[in-house]
């Protein structure tokens, strides 16, 4: 792979764990305690229980952990719904610099990854670590090159968190460098989404990232399936950094 941005991101998902300092460590735990809690606050919403119902429905393989699902679903409806209940209220983190709700994103993601391949166990609760610590690396450089222009419309939650919890995935699910990239341009392009719901003012903007997670979810699958995205979703002809 040529040394391109995006190039360099996917390869940034396998930086060794030896390289990321505790206080990096120390800040996702925090941001996994905060996501934690918004979800089970999450559980008071009508809609989020709903959704979870749903889900609970359809049934599945039994994979992942969605919060008040009294069984395991499969991994991405786990990730979807814990992702509208993390979000919901809106009383989430929020990267101070890049403006972007990650961990509503990456945690749901990263855990039902994780819980789904055997990854929650204690020996490999490092590799997880690790998996967040690049998530909201990538997310927030590819989030504040985004939010800049979010006085015209743009959401840089979506297409930040989005990219950088494919590259977190991507770590624990073992893949090389090139699936990774082609996880991380399927997941640009699916989550093109705007700020109109605020305008709107609809619970849209409460279920951004249970769409965005959905969005991260499809695009993992799609490139273990060996689906090929977007090489230059950032900054080729038509990519982010180009329509910005």
């Amino acid at each position: 792979m040529t040394a391109t941005p995006e190039a360099i991101l996917a390869r940034h998902a396998a930086l060794d764990a030896a390289l990321i300092p505790f206080s990096a460590r120390d800040a996702v735990h925090a941001a996994l305690l905060d996501t934690m809690a918004c979800m089970v606050a999450g559980r008071r919403s009508v809609e989020c229980r709903a959704l979870g119902a749903a889900f609970l429905q359809r049934g599945g393989v039994a994979e992942s952990t969605a919060i008040g699902v009294p069984v395991r679903v499969p991994a991405s409806s786990a990730a979807i719904a814990n992702a509208a209940l993390a979000h919901w209220y809106e009383w989430d983190d929020l990267h101070d610099v890049a403006i972007i709700h990650a961990s509503a994103v990456i945690w749901p993601v990263l855990l039902a990854v994780a819980e789904a391949t055997g990854a929650d166990v204690p020996e490999r609760v490092g590799e997880l670590v690790a998996a967040a610590v690049i998530s909201y690396d990538i997310a927030a450089r590819v989030g504040g090159s985004i939010t800049p222009h979010a006085d015209i419309g743009w959401y840089a939650t979506a297409p930040g968190s989005a990219v950088g919890a494919v590259a977190g995935a991507a770590r624990l699910l073992a893949l090389d460098a090139a699936a990774t990239a082609s996880a991380m341009g399927l997941a640009a392009t699916a989550v093109g989404l705007t700020r109109q719901p605020l305008i709107d003012r609809v619970t849209g903007k409460n279920a951004l990232c249970a769409q965005t997670v959905a969005a991260v979810m499809t695009s993992v699958d799609l490139a273990r399936a060996g689906v090929r995205g977007a090489r230059n979703w950032l900054a080729g002809r038509h990519g982010f950094n180009a329509l910005m």
